[in-house]
Order: structure tokens, then C-alpha cells, then sequence
């Protein structure tokens, strides 16, 4: 038998024999395992795939695209447009005074519509135009006025503080020298681009620097001060123009409007020009302004909403940082390092969206609650805004329903309000009845709106009914009663309108009567002969009733004939006669004091001519007056 200490060592150094040897398997597994899953995630294979279980993969073909950038150029022009610009023009180019100042009317009021046949047809100009011709034409048109283009470059032209060059090219025209002709076309098209004011327009006009030279150079700088805001964006796209004289000058005109910083050039109430203005931050990829434009693509306004996500797109990388420094701010994460500017920004968009949307579903619960109780006008306040925050919201076909509801309660006591609910449920329902029903509802409110006045429009109403059989609004206003009250209500205006056109002409007739009868009579005195005998001063005559010429007539009629001749006349012409002898006494009993020739007068009672108040020789007698008429109060 062993000894018991010899056994127990034994069993001791077989433990340890086995412990070194689980150790060292233990090493050598972690040792491999470590090497090949350290080559596993070095290998060009495990780099090229995509994690996935990454939640960002999950959801990135829910991601919204990124929106599509404007063009600069405009879109062609129709051949409509450019005949009624060709029309303008020759107007203009006239050799008639008449015509071009009409025209000049027809330049101002030009239509924004046209700006593309503006363009072209400037873009043709500048190509073959000779421009030394055009100054000077355009010398001698400042030089005829008197005005020169002396003084600051920089300040507002000279001819604009006496009248614009426009006026003087069209009041000193020379319609046969090739060079006025293409001035006065220049100057036509500068000023419809002035009218026109969008930021094509503006592009426009520094075109017009750009292609014609310094002697357009003031012009072009007082009409961008025309434009004010609305030349903004185009200065700062011309910032970044090829040519450095022009990029130059684009900064000096910014600084004179005060919009040379970011901060500056935004402060504007018109969202179509910020927008623009935005925009156009992007297109020259200006870094200082990257975070206000980052700032601006959560805006509540959509117009301001799509232009800063344009903008954000036409930077590109140069807005990296801001919009990884925007999304930490959203999601309170930082974004991953792989992701690149656009996949950052589709990101920080669909985050954006989802915080609208639920403000947007929010409100849709407040209004489809109120319209469950029954609160339509709560209802419709809340749609409205909702259509405010959201106007491309993805369920808002679901919101026609209630606000044709809305506008058949509406219809009775406010039509204003219906109508107005009536061209929403138009725009938004997409369920083809609905929207007949809305327009034949529209149809009836606006026939019972002109029944009111007295109108029968019965083409509405038949078109009403075309459009929805059951509308019971309709049906009432063809019926028997209807036909009564209308016949009723029409033979009421009928007496309300001859009432009215009786009343205003006794008005008119007792104010004329009025004036006649104050007028003051000139005192009579004496015989009929002595009050002939007194002439009249011819400054107090009242104006004549019958000419001088048959007045003569009447005299020459009068005068004694011999009596040889008294028996030979007519019955007629002596009729005549007696007949002009009368209006003759009225008009001189009326106060007429017309003058009549030396020469023809009749001779008085004495046989000299009357003497004036003055005493010296009348070049005009006054006719005697005749014995009074009992008419002559009628005239």
C-alpha cells in the first residue's frame, strides 16, 4: 500500500497538469477566435455592406426627395406674346407724336406675363445693335433737353428729376436714324422689365449693362432702385459674375440698397422676393449665408419652406455643417459620419416634416372633433388653419366633406361664408359628386342672391340642377310660389326705379327753375323808346339766344319801305317778317345786348348814332329794344 501523502501529492500534480492544459487550450482558441474575427472585419467585403439592423437603412425609403431646382432661364415665349411686344414697339417707334405718346401709356402698362418675350427680344437687340450709334443718339436726346449725364456716377440720373428718358426719346423722335430707333427699343424694353419687377426682370436689366456698356449704366442703376427689394437677388447672383467690373459694381449697388450682409438682404415682407433672395445665397454658394437658409427650411410658410430646401440644394456640400449642427439640434443626436450633405439634409427634412405633420394631424383631431359635435364653425376655423400651416397636406380631400356641411348651414345666413367654403370643397374634394354637388350649391346661392336684387337668372338655376338633381334649394326657386314672389319682388324694384328716376328729374327740373328765377331783372324806367335810346355796356350782356345774323334779318325786315314797294311783297314774306320782328322783340326785352355792325344799325330817333358812356365813338351799336311781348318772361 501507497502512503497516503505520496497519493494525495499525485492527485495534486495531475490537477495542475491539468489546469496549465485547459489554460493553454483556453489562450490558443481566444487567440484565434481574436485573429480571424479582426481579418473578418478588416475584409473589403464587411466594409462594402450596409449594417443591418441600423434603423437610419430601415427608413431611408421613406425619406423625402429633395426638391427640384428653378431654372434661370426663362421658359420661351409664345408666338402671341411676342406679336403683342412687336406691337408695342412699333408703336413706339412711330413717327407720329400722338402715337408714341400713346404708346409710351402701352410700355408701362405691360404684362409680367410677357417677360419672356422681353428677354429674347432684348437678347436680339444686343447682338445686333450698333452701340455707337445708341450713344450718340443718346447724347443728343440729353443734349435737345438741355440735361447731360454730368455729376455722380452714382447718383440718381439727371434726367429723371425733370422727366424720364423714356418721355424725352418719345417727344424728341428721329424715326429714320437706325441708331435712335434702337435706343428708343432699349429704353421701351428697360422699362417694361421695370414694370414687369420680378427677379427674371431684374436679371434683365443688368444684362442690359453688362451687353450695352457704361452709357446704360446710370439707367440700369436708377431702374434697379425702382425695383427696391425685388433687384436684391439678382445683384447678389451678379456677385459671382465672370466678368470682375460687373461683380464689382453688383457689390456697390447691394451696399446702396443696404443689402450687402445676409442679415440685411432678408429683411423684406414679400415672400417671393426672399425666397428668390434665398435662392439665390445658394446658387452662389455663399457660406454666410448657409445657416440662415438651414434656419428657414422648417418655416411654417411653404414658399419660404421650398425655397431655403432649393437653396440648401444648390449649396451642396458647402452647407455640411450646418445642417449636421441643425439635425443635432432637431433629433438632440449627431448624425453618422458616413452620411453625405444630401443624405444629412433628406434627414433633417423628414424630421422637419414629421414635426409639422404633427401639428397638422393635431389640428385635423380638434376640427374632426368639432365637427362631431356639431360645431361646424369650429370646424372650418380649424381646417383653415390647418390648410395654413400645411397647404399640401396629404389628407386634405378628407376635409371637403365637412366644409360642404359647413356651407349648407351657411347658406341662409351668411352666402359670403358659404361661397367661400363651397371653392374650398371644390379645390380639395377629388370625389367627382361632391364637387358638382358644391358648384350646383354655389349655382342656387347666386341666383337667390340676384333674385334679392330683383334679377331672374333662371339659366343658374336650370345649370344647378344639371349638376345635382336633388338640390332642393333649387327645385324651390322654379316653383309656382317662387314664380309669384319673383313676379312680386320685380314689379317692386320696377316702381323702386321709376320712383328713383321721377324724383331726380323734379330735382333737377325745380333746381334749374330755381336759378332762373333768382336771377335779377334790370330795372325799366320810362317810355320803350327812351329805354331803347340807353346802350348797355357789352361786358354785362347776358349771352345770346338767337344769332346776330338772324337778328339782322328781323331789322332788315323792319326798316320802311317806299311806298311803291309796300303793296308788291308777298303775303308770305311779309308773314316772315312779321314772325323774325318778333323773336327780335324778345330777345331784346330779354336783355341781349349783342353787338351788331356800325354799319347795319338802324339810325335813332335823332338820327346819330348813340354815344358810349365814355363819350368816344362805339365800334358796335346795340340793337334797339321793342316794344315788350307778353312772352318775353318765358325766356
Amino acid at each position: 500500500m501507497s502512503c497516503p501523502v505520496t497519493q494525495e501529492r499525485r492527485v495534486r500534480f495531475r490537477n495542475s497538469l491539468d489546469f496549465r492544459h485547459n489554460t493553454r487550450l483556453f489562450g490558443l482558441a481566444l487567440l484565434a477566435f481574436g485573429f480571424f474575427g479582426f481579418e473578418s472585419l478588416t475584409s473589403p467585403a464587411w466594409a462594402a455592406e450596409p449594417p443591418a439592423a441600423s434603423p437610419a437603412a430601415g427608413t431611408e425609403p421613406e425619406l423625402p426627395a429633395l426638391p427640384a431646382v428653378p431654372k434661370v432661364e426663362s421658359s420661351p415665349p409664345e408666338r402671341a406674346e411676342l406679336e403683342d411686344l412687336d406691337s408695342r414697339l412699333q408703336h413706339f417707334l412711330s413717327d407720329k407724336v400722338d402715337e408714341r405718346k400713346d404708346a409710351v401709356r402701352e410700355v408701362l402698362e405691360v404684362r409680367p406675363k410677357l417677360i419672356a418675350a422681353v428677354l429674347q427680344r432684348l437678347d436680339k437687340l444686343a447682338a445686333r445693335a450698333d452701340r455707337e450709334r445708341m450713344k450718340r443718339a443718346l447724347a443728343q436726346v440729353r443734349e435737345k433737353s438741355g440735361r447731360t449725364q454730368a455729376g455722380d456716377p452714382g447718383s440718381r440720373d439727371s434726367t429723371d428729376s425733370r422727366g424720364d428718358l423714356l418721355l424725352q426719346i418719345a417727344e424728341r423722335a428721329r424715326p429714320k436714324d437706325a441708331g435712335w430707333r434702337d435706343l428708343a427699343e432699349l429704353v421701351a424694353l428697360s422699362r417694361m422689365l421695370t414694370q414687369i419687377g420680378q427677379v427674371h426682370a431684374a436679371r434683365g436689366l443688368i444684362e442690359i449693362y453688362v451687353r450695352f456698356g457704361e452709357f446704360m449704366r446710370v439707367d440700369v442703376q436708377n431702374r434697379l432702385l425702382d425695383l427696391k427689394d425685388g433687384a436684391v437677388a439678382a445683384l447678389i447672383e451678379a456677385r459671382r459674375h465672370r466678368a470682375e467690373k460687373v461683380a464689382r459694381w453688383a457689390e456697390r449697388q447691394l451696399d446702396r440698397l443696404g443689402k450687402a450682409a445676409p442679415s440685411e438682404a432678408i429683411r423684406t415682407d414679400d415672400f417671393e422676393i426672399l425666397g428668390d433672395v434665398l435662392r439665390a445665397y445658394g446658387r452662389t454658394r455663399d457660406p454666410d449665408a448657409a445657416r440662415i437658409i438651414v434656419t428657414y427650411a422648417s418655416s411654417e410658410r411653404f414658399v419660404l419652406r421650398q425655397a431655403a430646401r432649393q437653396a440648401i440644394v444648390l449649396l451642396g456640400e458647402v452647407g455640411i455643417w450646418q445642417l449636421r449642427d441643425a439635425y443635432e439640434t432637431v433629433v438632440g443626436k449627431r448624425p453618422r459620419r458616413d452620411w453625405s450633405w444630401d443624405r444629412t439634409a433628406r434627414e433633417l427634412f423628414f424630421e422637419y416634416d414629421k414635426l409639422h405633420a404633427a401639428k397638422a394631424y393635431e389640428t385635423l383631431e380638434l376640427g374632426n372633433k368639432a365637427a362631431a359635435e356639431g360645431r361646424l364653425q369650429d370646424m372650418g376655423k380649424a381646417y383653415d388653419s390647418l390648410l395654413a400651416r400645411v397647404p399640401q397636406f396629404d389628407r386634405a380631400a378628407s376635409l371637403a366633406p365637412g366644409y360642404f356641411r359647413l356651407a349648407e348651414k351657411l347658406a341662409r345666413d351668411d352666402p359670403a361664408g358659404a361661397e367661400i367654403a363651397l371653392v374650398r370643397v371644390e379645390r380639395l374634394a377629388t370625389d367627382p359628386t361632391l364637387q358638382k354637388k358644391a358648384r350646383s350649391l354655389r349655382d342656387t346661392l347666386t341666383a337667390e342672391q340676384y333674385l334679392a336684387h330683383g334679377v331672374v337668372d333662371t339659366y343658374l338655376v336650370r345649370r344647378a340642377l344639371e349638376q345635382d338633381a336633388n338640390n332642393e334649394r333649387a327645385k324651390q326657386l322654379l316653383t309656382l310660389g317662387d314664380h309669384a314672389k319673383v313676379e312680386a319682388l320685380t314689379v317692386r324694384a320696377r316702381w323702386l326705379t321709376s320712383g328713383s328716376i321721377a324724383l331726380t328729374a323734379a330735382i333737377a327740373i325745380g333746381f334749374v327753375l330755381a336759378r332762373r328765377g333768382g336771377r335779377p331783372k334790370t330795372a325799366r324806367s320810362g317810355p320803350p323808346a327812351e329805354r331803347a335810346a340807353e346802350p348797355l355796356a357789352l361786358s354785362e350782356a347776358e349771352p345770346p339766344t338767337v344769332s346776330v345774323a338772324a337778328r339782322d334779318r328781323a331789322a332788315e325786315a323792319e326798316r320802311p319801305m317806299p311806298l311803291s314797294h309796300q303793296d308788291q311783297r308777298a303775303p308770305d314774306v311779309i308773314r316772315e317778317a312779321s314772325q323774325r320782328a318778333t323773336i327780335g322783340n324778345c330777345v331784346s326785352a330779354s336783355g341781349d345786348t349783342t353787338a351788331v355792325p356800325a354799319g347795319d344799325a338802324p339810325a335813332s330817333a335823332s338820327g346819330d348814332a348813340p354815344a358810349s358812356a365814355s363819350g368816344d365813338a362805339p365800334s358796335a351799336v346795340v340793337a334797339p329794344a321793342k316794344p315788350r311781348d307778353p312772352f318775353e318772361d318765358l325766356f
